[in-house]
Order: structure tokens, then C-alpha cells, then sequence
């Protein structure tokens, strides 16, 4: 009983002294905490007391949260006082050397939150207090996000109209007016868009220090511009993909991905791009395309209709504008119209002088003869390699039976050569569109002609592998001719060897137009004989077989002159 009463047993008897009052209890604790720290640290009673000290705020958070959960909108008052005595308290706490802090500040900081919204029913005009809550100000214009330029991923855009039916359920209005997000809506999620639309931001304005892309860019805004003012297409929305050397402007619609529609046809046009400059860099010494080829492509085609409607051949799919130098196309056109819209793009990039603004000038026959050539194109998987390969050349049967089966709608070899994209616009304003269709065909076949046309004396025809046509030289002649600025039938003339003393050479204009009537008709003859056309290129008379027997022969092919 005369044994002096220790620190730890003081401790104990002001811990229990306190009872359920939390100032109390807190004030114990303060007492406990600085005993503690006048004493040895390595000894019993420190230890003793900072033990103490761990008991009083277990009991400080528990007896706190039970007044604090006890509470309702009526006893906002005494709410505030409590959130006032816990404020200093964390305060206080949080001024402590990080190594004797403990957890005291943040165990009581969720039950003085609940204490604010207690306070908060009763102030709901107290916006400061609504942030101390968790709620967060929902200042972002999410809305505003769907018309930015660079975010027209459809994931991107997926996981913003996302967020902007959460946010519209959750959303709350002070009186002030300003709007709220509660303390349980998942603000990872809001981040995570906002920093979405950033990173998007930053990767287009490093895309545009691309001097292409840049150049792509304000292609893209002109035409979309142009759809929307021009055209009166205002219920459309358009997406922009590069692939260099192309620039495809792409409607966008939920029953398609916008950028695996770009992939797709750009790789059929970079295989064309390959097979035309394989064709051509040698012989015309081609420049590297720099700049952005634009291509419009529309999900259906009724879109496509309401844009090309008096532009283009009935039933048409796609067509290239010769006007503006761009593609436009329905979605599903095969690779032949690809190919064959693509060439007259590349040709028009490759001339050397502005088609664009004079293309009315330029030979109708020949835009088109070529196009058609490198439409036809041949698809086959390389046996060895397995790999997609490409063949120029083929027989257009669809073509060689429309001619003949509308002969008297066809052009003369003079008059077909003569012809310019002013005749095609005069076919059209007349409804003569037949006219036009014959171009294709003819304008096919006389290009096929001139690459291939070869007799021997016998006036066999020669089919070669790889076209060594008698005219082919001269027709490439033509044909850089083009690429240069010079076009139209005295051209060709000339580069055929058919100019004389500044005019026609007759006798040999007229012996070629024989050769072309009866190459024509032979063309007809040997297609239409089983046996003699395979994978769409004919067939030698002295190779044709049937069960491995040879059936052909020389008569197969020779050329019937019908005047001899």
C-alpha cells in the first residue's frame, strides 16, 4: 500500500476514467504519449505506455464511430462540434514525425465523412462541405469529347458514351447548380477516359509534325466540309484513317469498324500500287507518291447513290473524280473496281501537268483502256510460296461480250481515239450511256491490242507470255506522252509511227485498223472455242489439250482479214 503509484498504472486508471467520452480518451492517450517519451525507450514503462497509448485509440475510433453512426439530420449541431474537436485532432496527428504518427487520423477521417453528410442534409447549399463528403464537381463537357477530330476510335468512343450514361445516373445538382459526382461513383473510370482523351490528343499533334499527315489532314477537313456543305449530306458523321500513301475518309456507322474498313482496302491498293510501279518505274522513272490520295467510302450504297447521283454509270459502285482527283466507293465493290478506280487515280498523280482542273481535255479512251487493263487483273496463290500474286493482261470476257452484243453502238477506231472525258460528260447530260459503257470495252481492247497484236507471215497470231506486241513500244511512247501533258489521237499517231509530213499516214493508219477489226474478231472466235482460254489468258493453238491429247490447230489462230 506505501508503494508509489507507477506511470503505467496512472494510465490505466485515466484510460478508464474517460469511459466512452472521446475528448477523454484522446486527452489520456496525449498524457500516455509523453510519459512515453521522457522515459528510457528501451525500457518496461515506455513500452508499457505506448501499448496503453494503441488501447485508447482503438477506444477513441470505436466509441467515435458509435456517436457518430447514432447521429441523424436532426442533431446537425452536435455533429459540427464533433467535426470540429475530430478536424483539430487529425490535424494534430498529422503534425507528428511520420515515425510516431500511427493510424489514429486516418481510422476516424471515414466516420467524420459520415458526420459531414449528416451536416450536409441539413446545408445542402454548402458546396465546400460536399467536397469534404467525396463528392467531386463534374466540370468535364463528356458530350464535347464525341466531336474531337482525333478520337473517332469506335472503342474510344464506346467507353465515352459509357461513362456518359454513368455519370447521367449518378449525377446530383446543389442548389447553387453545380453538379456532383457521389463518394461512390468510380472516379478510376472517369480519370481513366480524361487521360484517354489526352493521350489521343498528344499522338495526333505528333502525327501532324508528319508533313504527310499534316497534308492528310487538311485533305480530310475539305472533304468533310465538302459532303457536308456541298453535298447536303448533314446526317453523316466521317472518319479519317492514313495509310500512305492514301487518305481514306470513311462514313461512320455501328454496323462497321471504320478503321478495319481502311486496312482492307488499302491493301488491295497497295498491292496495285506495287503492280503498277513494277510496270512502270523503269520505263517512266515514277516519283514516290508524297502526297495524300483521298478515297470516300460510304457503308451502303443508297449513300453512295444520293452522292454520285448524275455522276456515273448507272448501277455503279465506285467511280473516281477526275474533277478533285478522289475516290468514292460503296462499301462490298470488288478488287477490280478497286484496281480500276485506283489507276486512274495513280495516273492522274503521276501526270506531270493539272489533269485535274482540264481533265475534259484529256483521251477517253485511253483513261479508261487503262484502268480497265490493270482492273482485270488476275488473283493466284503462288504454289511455292503460298503468297498472293498478281497478273496483268487478262481477257475481259464481260467486255468483249457487251461490245459484241451492242455493235452498232460502236465506235470507230478513228473516232474512238479522238475522244476526250467532254464526250463521256455530253453521253451523260444526253442519257447516251451506252456510249460510255462501249469506252470501257473498246478502250479495254484497244489497249489489250496494242500491248499483244503480233502475227508471224502466216498471220498466226503470236500469244506470248509477257506482252511483245508490235505496237507496245509505241504505245508506251503514248502513254509517257500522257504522263507529261501530251494526250489525244495525233499523239498516239505519232508514237504508233503513223505520222507523215505533218499528217496521217493513211495507208498505215488503215492497215492497222484492219489488224484491229480482225485481231477483234478473232479475239471473239478463240474465247468463245472450248479449250482455248485458260485462267482467262488464251491459249497457243499448238498447246490447247483436252485429257492430254492436243486437239489445237494453226487455223485456231489465224487471222481472217474479211476484205482479203
Amino acid at each position: 500500500p506505501d508503494k508509489e503509484k507507477s506511470v503505467v498504472d496512472e494510465a490505466v486508471e485515466r484510460l478508464e476514467a474517460a469511459g466512452a467520452n472521446v475528448e477523454d480518451i484522446y486527452a489520456a492517450r496525449e498524457w500516455m504519449l509523453a510519459k512515453a517519451a521522457e522515459l528510457p525507450a528501451d525500457g518496461f514503462e515506455a513500452g508499457a505506455l505506448a501499448r496503453r497509448a494503441e488501447d485508447a485509440s482503438r477506444e477513441l475510433v470505436e466509441d467515435f464511430s458509435a456517436i457518430a453512426s447514432s447521429l441523424d439530420s436532426r442533431q446537425a449541431g452536435t455533429a459540427r462540434k464533433l467535426i470540429g474537436w475530430a478536424e483539430g485532432v487529425i490535424a494534430k496527428e498529422e503534425a507528428r514525425p511520420a515515425e510516431t504518427r500511427g493510424s489514429l487520423a486516418t481510422s476516424i477521417e471515414p466516420h467524420v465523412r459520415s458526420l459531414y453528410r449528416i451536416v450536409l442534409t441539413a446545408e445542402p447549399n454548402n458546396d465546400d462541405l460536399r467536397l469534404k463528403v467525396g463528392y467531386t464537381e463534374h466540370v468535364t463537357d463528356l458530350a464535347a469529347y464525341l466531336e474531337l477530330e482525333y478520337l473517332d476510335e469506335d472503342r474510344d468512343i464506346k467507353k465515352i458514351n459509357e461513362l456518359i450514361e454513368k455519370v447521367g445516373d449518378a449525377l446530383e445538382t446543389s442548389p447553387s447548380g453545380k453538379k456532383w459526382l457521389p463518394p461512390n461513383f468510380d472516379m478510376a473510370e472517369y480519370e481513366a477516359v480524361k487521360s484517354l482523351v489526352a493521350e489521343r490528343k498528344a499522338e495526333f499533334e505528333e502525327r501532324l509534325k508528319d508533313p504527310f499527315q499534316a497534308a492528310a489532314h487538311r485533305e480530310f477537313q475539305e472533304i468533310t466540309r465538302y459532303l457536308k456543305e456541298g453535298k447536303k449530306l448533314d446526317g453523316y458523321q466521317w472518319v479519317g484513317r492514313t495509310h500512305k500513301p492514301y487518305l481514306f475518309v470513311v462514313e461512320r456507322d455501328s454496323a462497321w469498324d471504320e478503321t478495319d474498313v481502311a486496312e482492307k482496302k488499302f491493301k488491295q491498293l497497295e498491292e496495285l500500287i506495287t503492280l503498277f510501279h513494277g510496270e512502270y518505274d523503269e520505263v517512266f522513272k515514277l516519283e514516290p507518291i508524297e502526297k495524300p490520295l483521298p478515297l470516300i467510302i460510304f457503308k451502303r450504297p443508297s449513300a453512295y447513290r444520293e452522292y454520285a447521283v448524275g455522276a456515273t454509270l448507272a448501277g455503279a459502285l465506285g467511280h473516281y473524280e477526275h474533277g478533285t482527283g478522289r475516290i468514292v466507293l460503296s462499301d462490298g465493290v470488288g478488287r477490280d473496281t478497286m484496281f480500276h478506280e485506283g489507276t486512274h487515280q495513280l495516273v492522274t498523280f503521276h501526270t506531270k501537268i493539272d489533269t485535274i482542273s482540264n481533265f475534259l481535255t484529256r483521251s477517253y479512251w485511253f483513261q479508261e483502256g487503262v484502268a480497265e487493263y490493270f482492273g482485270g487483273t488476275s488473283a493466284y496463290t503462288d504454289p511455292e510460296t503460298k503468297e498472293l500474286r498478281f497478273e496483268l493482261g487478262m481477257l475481259q470476257i464481260g467486255r468483249l461480250n457487251y461490245w459484241r452484243g451492242n455493235e452498232n453502238d460502236a465506235y470507230s477506231l478513228w473516232d474512238l481515239m479522238g475522244l476526250t472525258f467532254a464526250d463521256r460528260q455530253a453521253n451523260l447530260a444526253s442519257g447516251r450511256q451506252d456510249k460510255n459503257l462501249m469506252v470501257y470495252s473498246q478502250g479495254w481492247f484497244l489497249t489489250y491490242f496494242l500491248y499483244n497484236f503480233r502475227v508471224d507471215a502466216e498471220n498466226v497470231v503470236q500469244i506470248d507470255e509477257k506482252p511483245q506486241g508490235k505496237y507496245k513500244e509505241g504505245f508506251l511512247n503514248y502513254f509517257k506522252g500522257e504522263l507529261e501533258g501530251s494526250t489525244g489521237r495525233n499523239e498516239l499517231l505519232k508514237c504508233l509511227g503513223m505520222w507523215k509530213d505533218g499528217a496521217v499516214d493513211q495507208a498505215k493508219f488503215d492497215q492497222m485498223e484492219k489488224e484491229f477489226t480482225a485481231y477483234y474478231n478473232w479475239v471473239n472466235r478463240k474465247s468463245a472455242m472450248k479449250y482455248h482460254v485458260k485462267d482467262r489468258k488464251l491459249i497457243p493453238w499448238d498447246q490447247v489439250e483436252n485429257r492430254g491429247r492436243k486437239i489445237g490447230e494453226k487455223l485456231d489462230d489465224t487471222l481472217d482479214y474479211e476484205d482479203d
